[in-house]
């Protein structure tokens, strides 16, 4: 995931890596649960259904949207708070999730 984010988001890479923040902070989670601990019910079964179609772009893809929709609100955050936020925010991206997994 690191290389991914240092790939499409430049400004979260750059956040990340002034912090020593890497992947395993935050996508852990998210792979080993497919976003079940951390996004609601319908937001997963829209994750799951692409990715039993799609295989594990789709998981890149979600986790990457999420990281791109938090960088205004990492920019402005110390490492302890931006382990928390990325933690806690999830929620808050669920319809924004919704319509991005439509689109493909």
């Amino acid at each position: 995931m690191d290389v991914l984010v240092e790939a499409f988001l430049p400004g979260v890479h750059k956040i990340f890596s002034r912090h020593g923040i890497t992947a395993e902070y935050y996508s852990l989670p998210w792979f080993l649960t497919l976003f079940f601990s951390d996004l609601d019910c319908e937001v997963v079964w829209c994750v799951w259904d692409h990715f039993l179609s799609s295989g594990w772009p789709i998981i890149f893809q979600v986790g990457l949207a999420l990281l791109e929709m938090a960088e205004p609100d990492l920019a402005v955050l110390e490492f302890d708070d931006i382990c928390l936020y990325l933690k806690t925010y999830l929620n808050s991206y669920e319809s924004v999730i919704i319509i991005f997994i439509h689109k493909f």
